[in-house]
C-alpha cells in the first residue's frame, strides 16, 4: 500500500473496466488494494466482492458485498452486485431477492431489471405448504406452465 491517503480514482476505474471486459483476474489486485487503502468505502467493498464472486470465491465475495450494503443500505448497485454473486453461486432465490431489493431502492435500475427479466417471473408454488423445490411442486409447476400463460 502506498504512503498516500486514499486510493486513486483512476485505478478504481481501471478495475471496473477489467470487470466490464470479463477480466476479473486483472481487476482483483487493484480492488484488493482499494479495499486495503479504504476499508470503509462501500463501492470498493462491493466491487471487490463482485470480482471475488466472478472468481468463484463465494464466501469472501458475500462477506464484502454484505459489508458494502451494511455501510450504505440505499445504493441499488450494492444489491445488484450481491445478487450477481448469489446467482454465480447457484442461489437463485437469494439473487432474485437482491435484484428485487435493488429495484425498490432505484426504480428502473438497468442491471436489476435485466437480471430480473433473465430470471423470469416466479409464481407461487402450486402446493403452498410444500417447499418450492419439493418434487410435487416442481412437477405440478411444469404442468401449470404448459396449461396457462403467466399473469
Amino acid at each position: 500500500m502506498s504512503a498516500e491517503r486514499g486510493f486513486p480514482k483512476e485505478k478504481f476505474e481501471k478495475a471496473l473496466l477489467h470487470l466490464n471486459q470479463h477480466q476479473p483476474e486483472e481487476a482483483l489486485g487493484l480492488l484488493k488494494e482499494a479495499v486495503e487503502a479504504e476499508p470503509g468505502n462501500p463501492w470498493y467493498r462491493s466491487y471487490y466482492g463482485l470480482c471475488l464472486g466472478r472468481l468463484k470465491r463465494f464466501a469472501e465475495a458475500e462477506k464484502h458485498c454484505q459489508a458494502a450494503i451494511d455501510l450504505n443500505l440505499s445504493k441499488a448497485q450494492f444489491y445488484v452486485n450481491m445478487g450477481e454473486v448469489y446467482l454465480l453461486g447457484g442461489h437463485k432465490k437469494l439473487a432474485h431477492r437482491m435484484f428485487t431489493e435493488a429495484d425498490k431502492w432505484e426504480k428502473d435500475h438497468p442491471q436489476a431489471k435485466r437480471f430480473l427479466k433473465q430470471m423470469g417471473h416466479r409464481r407461487k408454488p402450486v402446493v403452498p405448504f410444500l417447499d418450492r423445490d419439493h418434487p410435487v411442486n416442481i412437477s405440478l409447476g411444469k404442468i401449470r406452465h404448459k396449461l396457462r400463460p403467466a399473469k
